[in-house]
């Protein structure tokens, strides 16, 4: 080997060694995270409601639990929308996929 390839090899090493040190530091950078109850795009102090505050158009006191029972005719082959091939259980598009915030 000459210097010319040494070099390459080292470079392509230090390359990979720094590669991975960032990728571990962002991976472990998760452990000193804080968590929040909410999401404001004028910070925290600026939440509509607090930590455990209900709703104001939803009812802390409705009653809980009990059964619901979704029926449709039809069949289906598959559970899974999103993949192409098959037809999906009737109704279930609406329950895989949710919005990742609620508005307030």
């Amino acid at each position: 080997m000459n210097k010319e390839e040494i070099k390459i090899i080292c470079l392509k090493q230090l390359t990979y060694t720094v590669i991975s040190l960032v990728y571990i530091c962002f991976f472990f950078s998760s452990v000193f995270a804080n968590t929040l109850h909410g999401l404001s795009l004028y910070g925290p102090k600026n939440l509509k409601y607090k930590h455990g505050q209900s709703y104001e158009y939803s009812n802390p006191n409705a009653p809980k639990g009990g059964h619901l029972v979704l029926a449709d005719f039809g069949a289906f082959t598959k559970l899974n929308p999103a993949s192409l091939k098959g037809v999906p259980a009737p109704g279930i598009a609406n329950l895989v996929f949710q919005t990742p915030m609620d508005s307030s």
